[in-house]
């Protein structure tokens, strides 16, 4: 199952090269991490947002939230694709 992730870029970055090398971050983290496989993603209108293909998109969703957490994103929205 895929889902997708996106959150506001205010929350993690002051430039646009910070926003870019944070969303490198958190796709390498979701792969490293075996929660999924990132299949996209995209920056604009003031959002970074992340298309994630799952095994188990039960548990992948909780691990997900988990790990969207620790990396301090605040306001983070996660939805079946």
């Amino acid at each position: 199952m895929e889902v997708y992730l996106k959150f506001p870029i205010r929350d993690v970055a002051g430039t646009s090269a910070d926003a870019i090398e944070f969303k490198y971050k958190v796709i390498d983290a979701i792969e490293n991490t075996g929660i999924g496989q990132v299949t996209g993603s995209g920056m604009g209108f003031g959002e970074i947002d992340i298309d994630v293909e799952m095994a188990d998109s039960t548990d992948g969703i909780s691990r997900l939230r988990a790990l969207m957490k620790a990396l301090q994103i605040e306001s983070v929205e996660i939805r079946d694709s």
